[in-house]
């Protein structure tokens, strides 16, 4: 059975009532804020339930958390308990839906602190199909911050009637959003609306005169068609000429490389859709040249160690060329003395070689020697023998004479 608008407006009440059941609290905060370069663009991309499936070098930087700590879990666990669940319903329901969605968001760092971005998520779709969602993120404005706080507080405290979120954008409810909600009819309604009512009231006029109107009453109803035929020229080219206009020179200037400038949207209706969606092509593009550009700088400054290592490379290998000169000059003379070493080893060997023979035929001398030594020894006792006997002689004798002569 169809909804009706209140039971619309009740499920949409129990959505909202089960996300803040469910959202995630993530503990502790700090309240302080951390403040990072405006030129930074933080890029995240997730599956479809929301797993990190990658961030580039400057969310990881700005989250306070490593590479491994990101990829592959849920891309609530940045999520700040200051955040109302109404702003993450909106964005879910948008995204599925296969809209863009564009915020301000308040986003925990590791350690508590917190830091503002405006988020801009928009559906990954390969061959029509929907496979992710890619986040670009830029630091919002002052103003800004202000604003989204003030209004994420109130709706914290349910104190946000007659106001809600839809698409990102706060919208009014209640009769003012009725009234509003005309002015986001799209635009080929709004153009067959006007486009009727003018020939219709010239029609009511001219009938009005054929049937005997007065002439004055006839130029006062030709005078208010007339003016609402202008009014409604006026309204068809502001709400559609103008952004026609803007959208042109935007997509001139991104054509020209020129990713520095935002359309402004200050309308809610198909044409506002196309300059948000302008807008994020602008942010998903900025995104891109961001990372090349960083992974340029790092492959740079990758190119640069390379250089400076191969300039040291190459004062090394030139000193080393020197130090091996050496050596070999120095292996030269080593060489050179060894066989010098061996020369000289040859000839003491020669030389030893000659000592040892003489000592051997020294040695042969030697044993003549004490042979004739023994050999003169024993003659030298038979001499003293023989010159005992010859003085034994001797003194007999002697001793003859002596005798004979008393």
């Amino acid at each position: 059975m169809p909804l009706n608008r209140g039971d619309s407006i009740g499920c949409a009440g129990i959505r909202q009532s089960r996300a803040k059941n469910l959202m995630r609290n993530n503990q502790p905060v700090t309240q302080n804020e951390y403040d990072y370069p405006s030129s930074q663009m933080l890029v995240s991309a997730t599956d479809l339930k929301g797993k990190i499936q990658y961030c580039n070098p400057a969310f990881i930087a700005v989250s306070g958390y490593s590479r491994e700590e990101l990829v592959g879990k849920p891309h609530n666990l940045i999520r700040h308990p200051d955040m109302p669940a109404e702003a993450f319903a909106d964005m879910w329901t948008t995204i599925r839906a296969g809209h863009p969605w564009s915020a301000l968001v308040k986003n925990r760092r590791k350690n508590g602190d917190h830091y503002w971005v405006r988020a801009s998520v928009t559906p990954v779709v390969e061959n029509g199909t929907p496979v992710g969602y890619l986040s670009v993120r830029v630091k919002p404005g002052r103003e800004e911050v202000r604003n989204a706080q003030a209004l994420y507080a109130k709706m914290r405290a349910g104190e946000a009637r007659g106001y809600r979120l839809q698409r990102g954008v706060v919208v009014r409810t209640g009769l003012a959003g009725r009234l509003q909600a005309l002015m986001r009819l799209p635009v080929a309604t709004r153009a067959t609306i006007g486009y009727t009512v003018a020939p219709v009231a010239l029609l009511a006029a001219g009938v009005a005169a054929w049937g005997g109107l007065p002439p004055l009453p006839f130029w006062i109803a030709f005078g208010v068609t007339a003016a609402t035929s202008a009014a409604a020229a006026y309204l068809l080219s502001r709400h559609l000429a103008q952004p026609v206009d803007a959208m042109s020179s935007f997509a001139t200037r991104m054509a020209a490389g020129d990713l520095t400038q935002d359309l402004t949207i200050a309308r809610h209706d198909d044409l506002g859709d196309v300059l948000q969606a302008l807008n994020q092509l602008k942010a998903n593009l900025a995104a891109i040249v961001f990372d090349v550009r960083s992974q340029i700088g790092g492959m740079l400054d990758a190119a640069h160690e390379i250089s400076t290592g191969n300039v040291d490379l190459a004062r090394r290998t030139e000193m080393q060329a020197a130090s091996l000169e050496e050596t070999a000059a120095t292996m030269e003379q080593l060489t050179t003395t060894v066989q010098a070493n061996a020369d000289t080893t040859v000839r003491a060997l020669d030389l030893a070689r000659d000592a040892q023979a003489a000592a051997a035929l020294g040695g042969q001398v030697a044993q003549q020697v004490e042979q004739t030594m023994a050999g003169i020894t024993e003659a030298s006792k038979r001499i003293a023998d023989i010159t005992g006997v010859i003085d034994g002689i001797a003194f007999q004798t002697s001793m003859r004479k002596y005798t004979s002569s008393y």
